[in-house]
């Protein structure tokens, strides 16, 4: 029985996470009055890893509060699994940004590292259908966006604007 529910409410739980997330990048991001889009990662994303980071702490716990031989190396393992994904998620909600106005896109990672690329400098646009990031290049700098970003329409279109490169050029196909 609990076999069978683990087999119906995780796929259902990938499925509507994954529903979530593309809604979410579908949205239109917030213009401020300089012109400028913030552009980030759904909170879902944040969620995941705060459950991760909670799955972490159960794990933990469970070691203090057992009286059995455990393997160390396995649990080991999974706290660093676990807390890792964690921190990475929530950190690429907090600090990963991508900032677009008409004359630059501008990109904070999640260790803080910002990077500029002036729309006119702007030499090639490339999706990777694996990985999900646009990848945008001056030929010294790369700014990544993910395709979960909210408003990532408005940075593909503003791109295919102002650099004459469209879509299928990039390898962005829906």
């Amino acid at each position: 029985m609990i076999e069978t529910i683990k087999a119906v409410i995780i796929p259902i739980l990938i499925i509507g996470s994954l529903y979530l997330i593309k809604k979410a990048s579908k949205k239109k991001s917030k213009i401020y009055e300089n012109g400028n889009s913030i552009h980030r990662l759904p909170l879902i994303y944040g969620i995941g890893g705060i459950f991760s980071l909670i799955i972490t702490i159960i794990i933990i716990t469970s070691i203090f509060l057992s009286n059995e031989n455990i393997n160390l190396f396995t649990v080991a393992s999974l706290i660093i699994l676990f807390s890792t994904l964690g921190i990475i998620m929530i950190l690429m909600v907090w600090m990963n940004k991508i900032y677009l106005n008409p004359k630059k896109i501008t990109q904070r990672n999640m260790w803080g590292k910002i990077k500029t690329i002036e729309m006119s400098e702007i030499k090639s646009i490339k999706f990777n259908k694996v990985s999900l990031y646009l990848k945008i290049s001056d030929g010294e700098k790369i700014i990544k966006c993910h395709d979960h970003l909210v408003g990532i329409e408005e940075i593909l279109n503003t791109l295919s604007e102002k650099t004459n490169i469209t879509r299928n050029q990039m390898g962005y196909v829906e």
